[in-house]
C-alpha cells in the first residue's frame, strides 16, 4: 500500500457559512461509529464477539419466525426482528459493544416466543451473560449443583451466580439493564417481570455477599425498576432514567454500602429511606441504621497511553510503559489497578499512590492490558474510577512489525469558538486517533472530526495521534489559546 508520509498541518481560511454549516452538522450527528479493532481473528475482539452474537440472534430468530402463534406472539417476534436489524446497523457503523447488546435483547425475545409457542408460557424474561472471566459458576433454580457458567444458558428468576475471587461477569437482562457482578460475589436472581398492561419492568436481585454495580439505559416506561436487596436493605433505581449504582455487602457485617454514579437512586432499610443523587455513597450498619451522606470524588481523566494504543517492543517484554492521569481537586491520592481482563477481575497491579499522577509500569509481558484510576479523598475512600482503557504490546514475533511505514495524517480544518476546538482531518481508515487523549471515531473513508474542550486559560496545546494497526504512529501537534474573562 502506497502512503503517503508527508504532514499538511497549514492554517485555512474558512468561510463563516462553512463553520456554521460544520456546527450545525456535528449537532446532528449520532454517536459516531467505535473503532474497528484491527484484528477480527481474535476470539475476545469486540468485532468477534458482536459478529458471534449476531449470527446466534439470526439463527434463534429465524427458529422463532417459524412458528406460528397467535397475536400474543406477534409484537415479542417484532421487536426480536428491531433488535436484530439494530444489530446489525449499529455493526456496520463499527459500535461492535452496542450491537452486541441489541443482538442479545433479540435472542431473548426470539427465545421468548419459543417457549411461549412450545408451552403457552407468556410471562417469561430471562437474562444472559454478557461477559465473563475466571471462576464463574451457576446454580439453576431447585437445583443444588454448581455448573461452570455457559455464555449461551439463559438465566432466569432463582437462579444464582457465584464468581470467585479471581472471576467477575456481566449479565444484561430482558431490559436492556446490565449488571456486574465482583469478584468473590453471590447473587441470585428474585424477580424478573413485565405487567402486561402497564408494561412495567422490574427486576430484582438478591445479593448474598460481595457486590455488584448495576447500569439502566432509561428505555423503561414510568414505574419500572432496577433493584438490589441485601439482608438489611434495598437498592432501586427507577429505570425510566438512566441510572449506574453499586451495592456492596459484608456479610460478616451485615453492613451494606451503596454509591450512585449516575442518575438516582432510593434507599431503604426498614421504614427508613433516603434518596441518593450522582456521586453520593451512603452506609447502612447490620441494625439497619443509616450513616452519613458522603460525597464521590470524580473519576481522573486519563492522559496516556491512549485507549487501544499499540507499544512495539524487540523482546516479549516492555521495559517501561507510563500510566498518566489528570489531577482531581481534593484527591489525596490515586488509586490504581492494572489487569489482564477487561472486568478487572484478577489485578495484576491494586496500589495507592500519593502526591502523583502517573505510575511506571516495569517489564509488562506482551498482550492486552486494562488499566483504571480513581482518586482518594482524605479519609482513603476510593472514588469514581475512570472507564476501564485498554493498550497492547507486540513483540517481535508479531504480524505488526513488518509495517513500518506511519500512517497519513491531514489536519484540514482547525477551528475555535471560545473553549471548544473543531478539528476536522483525514487519515488512513484502519487507523487509531486521538486528540487531546480522546479516542476519535475514524469513518470508512478515513476522515474525521473531533471537538475538544480546552482544559486551562492560555496557551493549550493539542496533540493529535494517528496509529495503524501495526503500532506506527503519526503525530501533529497544534496550539489554541483561551482567553478567560
Amino acid at each position: 500500500m502506497n502512503r503517503d508520509r508527508r504532514l499538511n498541518l497549514d492554517w485555512v481560511s474558512v468561510r463563516y457559512r462553512s463553520v456554521m454549516m460544520l456546527v450545525l452538522a456535528i449537532a446532528g450527528l449520532a454517536i459516531g461509529g467505535w473503532f474497528v479493532w484491527s484484528h477480527i481473528t481474535e476470539s475476545n475482539s469486540p468485532t468477534t464477539l458482536a459478529l458471534r452474537s449476531i449470527e446466534k440472534a439470526e439463527s434463534l430468530y429465524r427458529d422463532a419466525a417459524a412458528y406460528g402463534g397467535g397475536l400474543e406472539l406477534a409484537p415479542i417476534r417484532d421487536k426480536a426482528r428491531e433488535h436484530l436489524t439494530q444489530s446489525r446497523t449499529l455493526f456496520g457503523e463499527g459500535r461492535f459493544e452496542e450491537a452486541r447488546v441489541k443482538a442479545i435483547l433479540s435472542r431473548n425475545n426470539s427465545q421468548k416466543v419459543i417457549d411461549i409457542a412450545r408451552s403457552g408460557e407468556t410471562t417469561r424474561t430471562e437474562a444472559r451473560f454478557y461477559k465473563f472471566t475466571g471462576g464463574v459458576q451457576v446454580k439453576r433454580a431447585g437445583s443444588l449443583i454448581w455448573d461452570v457458567a455457559d455464555p449461551d444458558l439463559p438465566l432466569r428468576v432463582g437462579d444464582a451466580i457465584k464468581t470467585s475471587s479471581s472471576g467477575a461477569a456481566q449479565i444484561i437482562y430482558f431490559d436492556g439493564s446490565i449488571t456486574t457482578i465482583k469478584p468473590g460475589s453471590l447473587v441470585e436472581i428474585t424477580t424478573l417481570s413485565t405487567d402486561p398492561g402497564t408494561r412495567r419492568v422490574r427486576v430484582t436481585e438478591s445479593l448474598k455477599v460481595g457486590g455488584v454495580r448495576s447500569r439502566t439505559f432509561g428505555s423503561n416506561v414510568e414505574g419500572s425498576f432496577h433493584e438490589v436487596t441485601t439482608k438489611n436493605s434495598t437498592a432501586r433505581a427507577m429505570t425510566a432514567s438512566p441510572a449506574e449504582f453499586e451495592v456492596d455487602y459484608d456479610a460478616t457485617t451485615r453492613a451494606t454500602r451503596v454509591a450512585v454514579h449516575a442518575g438516582e437512586a432510593s434507599l431503604s432499610s426498614g421504614e427508613k429511606s433516603v434518596v441518593l443523587q450522582a456521586a453520593e455513597r451512603i452506609q447502612v450498619a447490620g441494625n439497619g441504621e443509616f450513616g452519613q451522606r458522603e460525597a464521590i470524588l470524580p473519576a481522573p481523566r486519563q492522559l496516556a497511553p491512549g485507549d487501544h494504543k499499540i507499544f512495539l517492543t524487540e523482546d516479549d517484554h516492555l521495559s517501561k510503559t507510563s500510566l498518566v492521569w489528570s489531577e482531581v481537586p481534593g484527591a489525596r491520592g490515586y488509586k490504581l489497578q492494572v489487569s489482564r481482563d477487561s472486568l478487572m477481575s484478577n489485578t495484576i497491579q491494586d496500589r495507592s499512590l500519593r502526591n502523583t499522577t502517573q505510575a511506571v509500569l516495569n517489564d509488562l509481558e506482551t498482550g492486552q492490558w486494562f488499566w483504571r484510576v480513581a482518586a482518594l479523598d482524605g479519609s482513603g475512600e476510593v472514588g469514581q474510577f475512570s472507564h476501564v482503557s485498554e493498550f497492547r504490546i507486540a513483540g517481535p514475533e508479531s504480524d505488526l512489525t513488518r509495517d513500518t511505514t506511519p500512517p497519513l495524517l491531514v489536519v484540514t480544518e482547525f477551528l475555535q469558538a471560545g473553549s471548544l476546538v473543531i478539528i476536522n482531518g483525514r487519515t488512513e481508515s484502519d487507523a487509531n486517533l486521538w486528540v487531546d487523549n480522546l479516542k476519535v471515531d475514524v469513518y470508512e473513508d478515513g476522515t474525521f472530526t473531533a471537538v475538544v474542550r480546552l482544559h486551562k486559560e492560555g496557551r493549550n496545546q493539542l496533540e493529535i495521534i494517528a496509529q495503524d494497526p501495526a503500532g506506527n504512529e503519526t503525530v501533529a501537534r497544534r496550539e489554541a489559546y483561551l482567553d478567560v474573562f
